[in-house]
């Protein structure tokens, strides 16, 4: 769709997590015989920017990031947006709260 020929595609397709992914990709360039000592691109949603790039950092891939997907906007502060409550509000501290948690989990655990 963008003009990447398919054949410049590489796809990590085992991982079931995030710090998996970091790890299994290093594994993976290695294996394609592509120099880690290079900086990669880190591309993955802003929510979830300061977990992954923790996870690659951790295994020692170095990474630029490059966050997408954004949920921001402009706010406009007007008695209606005050007195009434924006139902997406419940989905956008929902996505917060589970990477708050993912954090803590990961440190936890180590990955991070």
């Amino acid at each position: 769709m963008t003009g990447v020929p398919a054949e410049d595609i590489m796809i990590e397709d085992q991982s079931k997590n995030t710090y998996e992914n970091s790890l299994f990709t290093k594994t993976f360039l290695k294996e394609k015989g592509i120099d880690i000592d290079q900086e990669f691109i880190l591309i993955t949603s802003a929510f979830h920017m300061k977990r992954a790039q923790a996870c690659f950092d951790k295994v020692g891939l170095a990474t630029e990031s490059f966050p997408t997907d954004y949920y921001s906007h402009d706010t406009k502060y007007d008695i209606p947006t005050l007195l009434f409550p924006d139902p997406y509000s419940i989905f956008i501290w929902h996505k917060l709260s589970k990477e708050w948690i993912g954090i803590l989990v990961y440190k936890l655990v180590g990955y991070i």
